[in-house]
């Protein structure tokens, strides 16, 4: 038997984040979805509540976030972050303080997009935050973590990407 749950998310106004968070507000076995992000969403879906929060203090809003799933679809590039310093303060500070927050209030699962490469010993910056961040995550007291790592991430996205639409052209086609 399958049982209601409810799902904190965050990342939830990026490519990932937002397709996903339209799927799990369709699906009948997810009672209530928490949407954590800095700014508002707009459109919400059923059953969910935009939850907006500085994420520099998210450890002050424990109990407005207790859930028994946690999904971090944080992510953004040095480009858009603007130097090495902004990436790792989202890339890694958040991400990690939102895991933080689910082994706190007694979350049975956590599921974290990285990226294909993370290593914590990379000489690429990137990898390296993305690996740090996995290895933080997986000494949490929390029953199920799940990192998915997946490579290019395709989609209609507001700000050009000028790397990967180049890595896009030279990628073999997945049907």
């Amino acid at each position: 038997m399958i049982y209601p749950t409810d799902v904190c998310m965050t990342g939830v106004t990026g490519l990932v984040g937002h397709e996903l968070l339209l799927l799990l507000a369709h699906i009948d076995e997810i009672k209530s979805i928490k949407a954590v992000s800095r700014r508002p969403l707009g459109r919400i879906p059923p059953k969910t509540d935009n939850i907006i929060l500085d994420f520099e203090n998210l450890e002050k809003h424990q109990e407005a976030l207790k859930a028994s799933i946690f999904i971090c679809c944080l992510g953004t590039t040095i480009k858009k972050a603007g130097s090495q310093e902004a990436f790792r303060k989202v890339d890694y500070d958040y991400v990690v303080k939102f895991a933080k927050v689910a082994e706190h209030v007694g979350a049975q699962k956590l599921l974290v997009i990285s990226a294909l490469g993370a290593d914590s010993k990379s000489g690429i910056f990137y990898n390296r935050v993305k690996g740090e961040m996995e290895e933080a995550l997986r000494g949490l007291q929390i029953p199920q973590i799940e990192i998915f790592q997946p490579s290019l991430i395709l989609g209609e996205r507001k700000e050009v990407r000028r790397g990967e639409e180049f890595a896009q052209k030279i990628s073999p086609v997945q049907g």
